[in-house]
């Protein structure tokens, strides 16, 4: 492991790799005219880089041209979280038809992968929410991003992206008045399966969510109780939990 001029750990090959990276972002940091071609010698030095590729996007972004964001796809309309990148500016600017549009389009290539697939259907459900359909909403939260029977939910049922998905989802349509049956039912039984379990500090106004649309009020308050619990203890996490996720709660 080669380190930069900080003495960061860097992934770079060699270490005129790492001289060539450092090289990079000070032309960066100080207006370089040459600054391209620092970060074609980079290229060149290691193909394999991380980071080299990290710094080849970033400035690409920088030109603020639209004709150079659809590329991160264009290279894989596999990538999940280019996909995703795009369909939250969709969403932020209101292109509802373009985003289900593009989220569909891109669906074929996203066979084989893992979770974040779900998410990516969320989205398109969350387009067609802001349309109003919300046949189509409940069409895709059954099949797409919540279907039980489907192989990556069978295998981890409540993994954390998936409940947040779900549970959102519901919440925004019983917000509209909209009857979503029991779907809540097997996410409050998973809830009930996690309480003390506080290492997703998002997930746990999810999971409180799914306990309070069903009544489960002992429960939820047992979750609340076991947060307190955990709040108290240190690292990272707790912190969170004491001071944004236990007001929520």
């Amino acid at each position: 492991m080669h380190l930069d001029t900080r003495g960061l750990p860097i992934s770079a090959a060699s270490a005129k790799a790492a001289v060539t990276f450092d090289h990079l972002v000070t032309g960066y940091l100080t207006y370089r005219a040459d600054t391209p071609a620092r970060l074609t010698a980079l290229l060149e030095a290691d193909p394999d880089f991380a980071l080299a590729h990290c710094m080849k996007g970033y400035f690409a972004m920088l030109a603020f041209k639209q004709a150079v964001v659809p590329v991160a796809v264009e290279l894989d309309p596999g990538d999940l979280w280019a996909a995703h990148a795009v369909a939250h500016v969709m969403e932020m600017q209101g292109r509802r038809s373009e985003g289900i549009e593009w989220l569909t389009t891109l669906a074929p290539n996203w066979e084989g992968s893992h979770n974040l697939q779900h998410h990516l259907w969320w989205h398109c459900a969350l387009f067609k929410l802001e349309h109003g359909d919300h046949d189509s909403v409940l069409e895709l939260y059954d099949t797409r991003f919540r279907n039980l029977a489907a192989p990556l939910t069978v295998a981890s049922p409540d993994v954390y992206i998936d409940v947040q998905n779900a549970a959102a989802m519901l919440f925004r349509l019983q917000r509209l008045g909209v009857d979503v049956g029991n779907r809540w039912e097997e996410l409050a039984d998973k809830a009930e399966a996690r309480i003390g379990d506080c290492l997703s500090a998002f997930t746990l106004p999810h999971w409180l969510m799914a306990l309070t649309a069903t009544g489960r009020t002992a429960a939820a308050e047992r979750m609340i109780e076991a947060m307190r619990a955990f709040a108290n203890g240190r690292g990272t996490v707790p912190p969170i939990v004491r001071d944004y996720v236990l007001p929520i709660a």
